[in-house]
């Protein structure tokens, strides 16, 4: 598969999504819904790293592509098309391409409710620092008629040293990220495939989203609800809300965020590994686990937590809920908050689509 042999690129491409949210996160403090999706969604996709993660291939492509190929893909879901860089194959469980042999990707991410001023405002040198990314450059552009940024940061890997192009792009209602990493182990190969990718994402055409991906589309069903509406969601991400909508209207209105992790994350300890989740749900403080279930669905081990909890923005009383399902190399979880005033019902439609998850 192309993922076995970029999985390090990918977790050097989505810290991308991760500056950009800790970069917005100022514009949270005094309403929650604005940007609070966004750091739910960086946190169930991609704030953990469980032990004993897939071997990488070590080899390194010597005949890299040194420019993107004529064939184009459309990222339907995001909105976005562009060429494949020559050597790249399109990937089956992220939205992008990958290359295993260069150990090299491109990371397509979708933000709703970004506007792409507010991220042009706000991702600085000083955000990408604090994921550990040193921004080398910074350039103001427009592609395919949207205002766009095009970044150059190096960053160190599991000791590796990686460089990325990352392309930004976005109107008033929201940005589309494009992560090229690739390493630079090999100054030859780094430097083709530096000018490939930039090639490719420079050329990228902005479409209109016509049909938001089904459940099915991102590895799994989930059953309809009368209390909860499908909104916006990237990648094998799944967001539903009261009404279908997000931002949502306050700190108090229900979120529910469907995710499975990527290939090569595999968990040795599931109590351990939920509990730490539950504890790093982003924008939230627990004070207390209301009640924790285990069991075997279809022999997958699977623990539901609730607990108490409150909204670091605005100090609202929460009642947030957790389901993990640990599989063989990945793992699905579901994690959702609404008011602690909220009836229960809200708490016990958020188990019940959980359950009903049923994974391909």
């Amino acid at each position: 598969m192309v993922e076995s042999g970029v999985t390090l690129a990918l977790q050097v491409s989505i810290t991308t999504a991760r500056a950009i949210v800790r970069a917005m996160k100022n514009h949270v403090r005094c309403k929650f819904g604005y940007i609070a999706h966004l750091v739910v969604l960086a946190a169930l996709l991609f704030n953990s790293q469980p032990a004993n993660a897939r071997e990488l291939d070590e080899s390194l492509a010597s005949d890299v592509g040194q420019a993107a190929s004529s064939k184009t893909h459309t990222f339907q879901e995001l909105g976005l098309r562009l060429p494949i860089p020559s050597g790249f194959m399109v990937a089956d469980t992220f939205d992008g391409f990958g290359q295993p042999d260069s150990r090299s990707a491109i990371v397509l991410l979708r933000f709703p409710g970004a506007p792409i001023s507010r991220v042009a405002r706000d991702i600085t040198r000083k955000a990408f620092a604090v994921r550990d990314m040193k921004l080398n450059s910074r350039k103001s552009l427009t592609i395919s008629g949207k205002s766009a940024l095009l970044f150059s940061v190096n960053q160190n890997v599991r000791d590796l040293p990686f460089a990325k192009w990352i392309l930004v792009i976005g109107d008033d209602s929201e940005t589309r990220t494009l992560t090229a990493s690739y390493p630079l182990t090999d100054e030859a190969a780094a430097t083709r495939l530096s000018a490939s990718l930039k090639q490719s994402l420079l050329a990228t055409q902005w479409i209109d989203i016509k049909d938001e991906r089904s459940a099915e589309a991102r590895g799994y069903a989930v059953a309809s609800s009368t209390l909860l509406k499908m909104a916006a969601g990237p990648g094998r991400t799944l967001i539903m809300t009261s009404d279908g909508k997000l931002p949502t209207a306050d700190a108090n209105s229900p979120l529910l965020v469907f995710a499975r992790s990527l290939p090569g994350n595999h968990v040795n300890d599931a109590t351990a590994f939920a509990s730490q989740r539950l504890n790093n749900f982003q924008g939230t403080q627990i004070s207390k686990v209301r009640s924790r279930h285990h069991s075997l669905v279809d022999g997958i081990e699977t623990i539901e937590l609730v607990a108490d909890a409150v909204d670091v923005a605005t100090g609202s009383s929460l009642r947030v809920f957790q389901y993990l399902r640990v599989l063989d190399d990945e793992y699905f979880i579901v994690q959702g908050r609404v008011g602690a005033g909220v009836d229960e019902d809200v708490m016990e439609e958020f188990s019940h689509l959980a359950r009903s998850v049923v994974l391909d």
